[in-house]
């Protein structure tokens, strides 16, 4: 494989590895903070024939932009947290779990996420995704007010009413591509 190009994410709570492949074909390798360069290198040379693939998948992909504007924030962001904290109710009678509260944001890089305090948070873009896709989001940091990791306990909570969570998380990462 040529010399390929790539940029680096170091990230302090990181601590694995991962490589994704953007919209237009754009190699993404995120680290731990303190990860030898050598390691990351020699990393994405052992992983270089699965990028080649998905390169090629993602090279006629055209990224959209990433952050709405301000005002496409503010004309959403009601309804958003309206429409959420709706669902949300009507997710969670089957859960039973608590929270503190449900902030609607203009976030870049996320669908949604949950603080430790319990603030479930959501970019207001899940407005505009399959309602099962946006259904599986809100789930998914639901679940996290329980489970505050991705392990298998995790997992178990979120197929309970999502069975079909891995296919949604598919689309969502489908999607991750272009927006959020």
């Amino acid at each position: 494989m040529s010399e390929l190009e790539y940029t680096i994410k170091k990230y302090k709570r990181s601590k694995h590895m991962r490589i994704r492949v953007l919209a237009g074909g754009r190699v993404v390798v995120s680290t731990p903070w303190r990860m030898p360069r050598f390691l990351v290198e020699q990393f994405v040379a052992n992983q270089s024939s699965w990028i080649a693939g998905a390169r090629a998948k993602m090279l006629n992909v055209v990224p959209a932009q990433r952050a709405g504007s301000r005002t496409e924030y503010n004309q959403h962001k009601k309804e958003a947290l309206w429409v959420f904290t709706v669902r949300l109710l009507e997710l969670n009678a089957h859960y039973q779990f608590s929270y503190k509260r449900v902030s609607i944001r203009n976030q870049k890089t996320r669908w949604g996420s949950c603080s430790k305090s319990g603030t479930l948070s959501f970019s207001y873009r899940l407005l505009f995704v399959s309602p099962e896709v946006r259904d599986y989001v809100l789930v998914h940091e639901l679940c996290h007010t329980r489970e505050m990791n991705h392990s298998k306990k995790f997992w178990s909570l979120v197929a309970l009413t999502t069975p079909n969570y891995k296919l949604l998380r598919r689309k969502l990462f489908k999607l991750a591509t272009t927006t959020p």
